[in-house]
């Protein structure tokens, strides 16, 4: 059970991480998208 517990925090952990990697990027990448977005227009 325990080291069931182990993993399933592992795992989030990891999950955590992953979102903060993509909302991060996103963060950088939003004024990019934005700025090609009012140049294209």
């Amino acid at each position: 059970m325990a080291t069931y517990l182990g993993l399933w925090l592992l795992a989030l952990t990891k999950l955590a991480a992953v979102v903060n990697n993509v909302i991060l990027i996103s963060k950088t990448l939003d004024p990019l998208t934005y700025g090609w977005g009012l140049a294209l227009s």
